[in-house]
């Protein structure tokens, strides 16, 4: 009788083992395994904050460059063909920065050519298999070389003289520009930096306006 039991108890053994191993399908089964990458979109704005640029700034190119932040493989630069675009990244933490190029002619002291204009950087996580978004603010801040000062302005034909003066923040004038002989628009190289404008109007030799 107990060597029955003994038996007994062996079977009830091996069948709560078969159902143990039955109910745990995971215990067994491998990880599904991960393609190690993200899909990102990246969306490139201004910010809809006040910058030097006009409401519509035309750029020629834009181009996004990527910084590995955790030893991920370096990945090349890239050149969307709009304001939004879509890749794959590998997981880890990315930095994303955004550059604004523009063409530029025609304009004394500035070699005709292609030059960064603005850009802007955000940083994100990326996770395996996982989609996000992220949106890169640009602006100018480009703080060497030289940029281009437009002028279009408007002044009663009346006057005798008109002058625009662009002066530093020390109040030096660095370009004097006479309207009633080189026009009411045009443009001319600025050393990159902050600039006072000064616009002066004279007529009848002694009544003036200046802002």
């Amino acid at each position: 009788m107990r060597r029955l039991v003994k038996v007994l108890s062996g079977v009830i053994a091996g069948i709560a083992g078969v159902l143990l191993l039955v109910g745990c399908p995971n215990q067994i089964s491998p990880s599904p395994e991960t393609s190690g990458e993200g899909a990102v979109t990246i969306h490139i704005g201004d910010g809809n904050s006040r910058t030097l640029f006009p409401q519509a700034p035309v750029f020629s190119r834009y181009e996004l460059q990527f910084t590995p932040l955790n030893g991920q493989a370096a990945k090349a630069p890239e050149a969307p063909a709009g304001l939004s675009h879509t890749l794959t990244l590998a997981e880890g933490d990315w930095t994303i920065t955004a550059l604004a190029y523009v063409n530029i002619s025609g304009v004394a002291e500035i070699p005709d050519g292609e030059y960064e204009a603005a850009r802007g950087s955000n940083t994100l996580t990326v996770v395996a298999d996982q989609s996000d978004n992220v949106t890169i603010d640009i602006r100018g801040g480009v703080e060497a070389g030289k940029g281009v000062f437009g002028y279009t302005l408007s002044y009663p034909a009346s006057v005798d003289t008109a002058e625009l003066k662009i002066l530093t923040l020390e109040g030096t004038a660095t370009k004097e520009v006479h309207l009633k002989d080189d026009g009411p628009s045009g443009s001319f190289a600025l050393d990159a930096g902050y600039y006072i404008l000064h616009l002066e109007l004279e007529k009848n030799g002694g009544e003036d306006c200046q802002g």
